[in-house]
């Protein structure tokens, strides 16, 4: 088996096949809400995060093929009324191709958020995870995640989704 490596990257051209899976993914199951795979808006949108000093993406290769990436970001929380103000390391996205499933890459790239977020300085490290997605749940709680609030919906009217 090939070495795993870990290691920033700005290249849309390897991060590309791996949010098209995730959007994929994620329209497929709620196309109420997530829209299809739009190379040309994806693509501007990792170009604007990529130029985010609060933002890094890490690619996780295999050998000579990207297997994996995490796209995390540093956001402050302000301190209201209810909530004390924080700074969390929020995780944007995180994905793996099946066939590199199973083999530690998800753990690693936890692993170099937890070092991300330790350097920075926040005080804990946050995601959301779509309720349809179990896989994703489960890898979480063994990351040591746990459930800090819920969010809810329910329809309002028959054309949910599409423009306002």
């Amino acid at each position: 088996m090939s070495a795993l490596s870990i290691r920033p990257t700005k290249n849309w051209k390897e991060i590309a096949p791996l949010i098209r899976m995730l959007q994929t993914m994620h329209a497929d199951a709620r196309p109420d809400i997530h829209r299809a795979f739009d190379e040309s808006a994806a693509k501007a949108e990792f170009l604007a995060a990529v130029q985010k000093k609060e933002d890094t993406f890490l690619a996780a290769q295999m050998g000579e093929e990207t297997a994996g990436y995490i796209h995390l970001a540093v956001h402050r929380r302000p301190t209201s009324n209810m909530i004390w103000g924080r700074k969390v390391l929020l995780i944007e996205e995180l994905g793996v191709f099946p066939q590199f499933r199973g083999l530690g890459i998800g753990s690693r790239l936890m692993e170099e958020a937890r070092k991300t977020a330790a350097e920075k300085g926040c005080k804990s490290i946050e995601l959301c995870v779509w309720n349809f997605n179990e896989e994703a749940y489960r890898f979480y709680e063994k990351q040591g995640f746990f459930v800090q609030r819920r969010i809810m919906e329910t329809a309002v009217t028959e054309n949910n989704g599409g423009s306002d």
